[in-house]
């Protein structure tokens, strides 16, 4: 009887198989994490950590306090920006990051359409009164996962009762595939200059974004959504509590207005109304 000895055979398996990734379980590093890993040529890592975020989200309330399903993160430091630059002038220090976990009322083709509609004006927060989304790649094959990516800028005028301004980010969507079939959506935001308000007395200085889609199961009609934001701006007479809690409110708020928009709901801003962007 002849015997063949398993260990040539062993190491060559050894050689052609990469080690699980592992993904961090805690949120705020999973985050940077996430963000750190977004330009990697596979995504290996995102998958990963999209199962992983997963396991915080399911649990939680979205009918519950936004209080409840938000949190404060650390700042994100230069080292975690993968190819991304820090805002010129900006101090990454200064940062007053948030995340804000939600709920998106209809199907992964539904988010499709909405990242790809050029108006975001009543799909994003209601202080943007003007956001146009130019898409720069990607937006022929992306929607069909053709394509991985998607390139835009996010020319967005902002208006509050602290200040107006208008505002210029870059973002790029890609598709992320899970062993379980169902696919993810995570972008990646970053400002490549500082804006400052129309009256000159407050400025947005540094803006880096985290945006996540998972359906709740394959085909469902319920998406997750998790937005991570770290960023600062100087407003007289708002401090980091209070700027914090701004930022909050305008995520969930714009989870909420993803959901109303979808079903028809009436909307508070003209999404025909005529500006002239600065850029």
């Amino acid at each position: 009887m002849r015997l063949i000895t398993l260990a040539p055979i062993l190491a060559v398996v050894a050689l052609g198989c990469k080690p699980p990734v592992e993904a961090p379980a805690d949120l705020d590093a999973l985050a940077v994490y996430m963000y750190a890993n977004f330009g990697n040529e596979g995504t290996d890592e995102l998958a990963a950590a999209a199962v992983n975020l997963e396991a915080l989200l399911a649990p939680l309330d979205y009918d519950a306090n936004t209080a409840d399903r938000s949190w404060s993160l650390e700042p994100l430091a230069e080292a975690d920006m993968g190819g991304i630059s820090p805002t010129p002038g900006a101090d990454v220090s200064l940062q007053v990051p948030v995340a804000v976990a939600g709920m998106f009322t209809g199907t992964m083709d539904d988010a499709v359409d909405q990242i790809l509609d050029p108006n975001q004006v009543c799909i994003g927060a209601d202080g943007y009164v003007y956001y146009e989304r130019r898409f720069e790649a990607g937006d022929d094959c992306w929607g069909d996962a053709s394509c991985e990516l998607l390139e835009m800028s996010n020319v967005a005028r902002y208006e509050s009762a602290l200040a107006d301004v208008w505002l210029n980010e870059k973002m790029i969507s890609r598709h992320v595939l899970l062993e379980d079939g169902r696919t993810a959506i995570v972008e990646q935001g970053w400002m490549e200059q500082q804006f400052t308000s129309d009256n000159g007395n407050a400025t947005w200085d540094q803006r880096y974004g985290l945006d996540f889609y998972l359906p709740v199961s394959e085909g469902s009609s319920e998406v997750y959504r998790f937005f991570a934001f770290w960023s600062s701006a100087d407003i007289p007479g708002v401090g980091d509590d209070i700027y914090a809690n701004l930022a909050v409110s305008g995520i969930d708020e714009g989870f909420a207005n993803e959901s109303a928009f979808l079903a028809g709901e009436e909307c508070s801003n003209d999404r025909d109304g005529e500006y002239e962007p600065p850029f």
